[in-house]
């Protein structure tokens, strides 16, 4: 990749390692539907701006569209609202950190349902990583709130460890839900992108408009611009603006590469969750972020493909 692609694909990590942040900071006061929401449609009206500006027309085929609402239900909808529900209980890190599995959800679907993704035996060994980091980030003491049901006095479990562990478990279904999306999407190979992203986040807007409205409209009014700039970053840079540097990176750079940015995301989210909330990780995060960082470059395999020849020329 050039130099110029890889400072797209740091400014992607920093966009969506931002919006763990900026849903971390307005969740709790705004509501998880809401947000979501606020996400999809500010992504939307950013991206019909864009087409507008350089004359991109969307298709009119009926077809297109409804598989634009099945691409936005499975890719925006279902794990923004996870997301944003999961971080109404746990941190920005801890969810990015979560969220950078999606790559080992997506191999397992792809050798499931379709027939030219076959597993290898890197893509396992860094699944099989990416598990036990999990597994570390979780801890034993949920699984024992869960296990035990409560103390031998009959009380209830732990509150703060089960909404802890509801949470993870949504943003893990949310890093699931993306690979379904990853699997459906194959069919809008030769799709111009930025029509798939504006079709998809606008269909998204449409069908979630009746729940944020049940949900309650009311909460997604700001007590003062830092709110507001919140709602508007996450939906302008850190879905719009995001999408079409994805889809930049992908045109340049080709699918592999753009995965990439996954290494990059929890990252980014720690740094901005310590710079502008004053968040820090603790020991078992950043243990469990090491080792997804760690299963993902196995997972890709490029870094041990580096290493083999460096070795071969060494020996040659």
């Amino acid at each position: 990749m050039s130099p110029f692609v890889w400072l797209q694909l740091f400014a992607l990590s920093l966009l969506w390692g931002l919006s763990f942040v900026l849903v971390g900071a307005v969740v709790h006061d705004t509501g998880a539907v809401q947000v979501a929401w606020a996400r999809i449609a500010g992504g939307a009206l950013f991206m019909l701006l864009f087409c507008l500006a350089v004359g991109q027309r969307l298709p009119a085929g009926r077809g297109f569209w409804l598989a634009a609402a099945a691409m936005g239900l499975l890719n925006n909808i279902v794990p923004f609202s996870l997301i944003a529900s999961g971080q109404e209980r746990i941190g920005p890190d801890l969810a990015a950190i979560l969220n950078a599995t999606t790559p080992f959800f997506a191999a397992i679907a792809a050798h499931l349902f379709t027939g030219d993704e076959r597993l290898t035996l890197p893509r396992l060994a860094g699944i099989a990583i990416g598990i036990v980091a999990v597994a570390v980030l979780i801890g034993p003491a949920a699984w024992e709130a869960i296990g035990s049901g409560g103390d031998q006095d009959g009380a209830r479990p732990d509150g703060s460890r089960l909404d802890r562990l509801a949470g993870q478990a949504m943003v893990l279904a949310a890093a699931c839900s993306y690979a379904a999306a990853g699997i459906f999407g194959k069919r809008f190979r030769g799709r111009p992108p930025v029509q798939l992203a504006t079709a998809m986040l606008c269909m998204s807007a449409v069908m979630m408009t009746p729940l944020m409205l049940w949900a309650g409209a009311g909460s997604l009014a700001q007590d003062g611009a830092a709110g507001w700039g919140a709602l508007a970053a996450l939906g302008i840079g850190s879905t719009g603006l995001a999408y079409i540097l994805y889809f930049r990176i992908l045109a340049a750079a080709g699918a592999t590469n753009v995965l990439l940015v996954t290494l990059l995301v929890p990252f980014s989210a720690a740094a901005l969750g310590a710079l502008l909330l004053g968040h820090g990780l603790s020991l078992r995060t950043a243990a469990a972020l090491a080792l997804i960082t760690f299963g993902l470059l196995v997972f890709d395999g490029r870094p041990l493909r580096y290493l083999r020849q460096v070795v071969g020329r060494a020996g040659a």
